[in-house]
């Protein structure tokens, strides 16, 4: 799974990050993931950049599909380090979905 700069907004519920919430799950599923590695990026001199576990959440969202979150101070570095990076995207790593009955 990657995430955009455009696909992280601001959120009521996690002051100080900015997030990402995929709906497209059923509120009737469970959602089931793993992550191999810590989500990281490339910046502009094409340089991996990982997120410090401290600076960033991932789990479930309340829709039964993912929330992946970053602090704002981390989201401003990610932005700053691609300028002019054309697809610039933190990388969270594979994620594997399964799903099942409540």
């Amino acid at each position: 799974s990657s995430f955009t700069a455009t696909n992280m907004k601001t959120n009521a519920r996690f002051p100080g990050y900015k997030v990402y919430e995929s709906g497209i799950w059923s509120t009737t599923k469970i959602l089931v993931w793993a992550m191999h590695s810590f989500p990281y990026y490339k910046n502009a001199a094409g340089e991996t950049v990982y997120i410090k576990p401290a600076d960033y959440f991932m789990g479930q969202a309340d829709t039964g599909g993912l929330v992946f979150g970053i602090t704002d101070a981390a989201y401003e570095k990610f932005v700053a380090d691609t300028a002019g990076v054309q697809n610039a995207s933190i990388n969270a790593g594979y994620v594997y979905y399964t799903s099942y009955e409540k």
